[in-house]
């Protein structure tokens, strides 16, 4: 049993090592009058990191939803594709009524007309899609009935929303690598606390209220 294994090995190996390309590369030369020339460079494999290219900037934003929050500063960094189509950016924004760091967004933009344009256009139109994760802290208990507040404790209460956005969005180049845009587009919220759902009238417990309406951004970025 071990033989007919050792053989199978031996057979395995030599059909593997058989398949196998060959990496080594003999260069030809050959004799053209007094000198030799090479065809090694010819035949060298194409250098393809060319094809794969990604790069990156930053962006400064203000936005405003419908949400019934204030508007955001948020602070992104993005990644862009070989083709310079489609960007990917995250985002922690600034709430100005709170002013602390409220939370986060994820930004997705297409650039749908990179192929008719020149290469590097000062005026590009893209679509985008938009995704804004927010937490907001509550003095107390979600009640706006102060006899209820009272009874249920103090504390605080903390509320997480989503929003998201899509539409479409201008980017303006001003100078070299620096560009303004602006996005103007439309989502929905959900469980957003300024925009409450009663859950009882008398005992005036609420939750975040859902809801539709407008979204705008605009901002300044620069390219790496």
């Amino acid at each position: 049993m071990k033989k007919i294994f050792a053989i199978l090995l031996v057979l395995g190996t030599a059909i593997i090592m058989k398949a196998q390309p060959d990496s080594t590369f003999k260069p030809t030369t050959y004799f053209s009058g007094d000198s030799y020339e090479s065809d090694f460079n010819s035949k060298l494999p194409l250098d393809s990191s060319s094809d794969i290219k990604v790069t990156c900037g930053l962006e400064v934003n203000r936005f405003s939803t419908n949400s019934g929050f204030q508007p955001g500063v948020e602070f992104s960094f993005f990644v862009k594709g070989s083709n310079g189509r489609r960007s990917l950016e995250l985002a922690g924004f600034y709430d100005t009524e709170s002013r602390s760091i409220a939370g986060f967004s994820l930004n997705h933009k297409y650039m749908f007309l990179k192929k008719l344009l020149k290469r590097k256009p000062n005026f590009e139109p893209y679509l985008f899609y938009n995704l804004i994760y927010r937490s907001t802290t509550i003095d107390g208990p979600l009640t706006n009935n102060p006899k209820v507040a009272r009874q249920l404790g103090g504390g605080s209460s903390r509320v997480t929303s989503l929003e998201h956005h899509i539409g479409l969005g201008l980017k303006m180049k001003i100078r070299n690598s620096i560009y303004l845009h602006y996005d103007v587009g439309y989502g929905c919220y959900l469980g957003s606390v300024k925009k409450p759902t009663i859950l009882n009238e008398n005992s005036g417990l609420y939750k975040g209220g859902n809801g539709w309406g407008l979204f705008s951004k605009f901002g300044v970025g620069v390219d790496f």
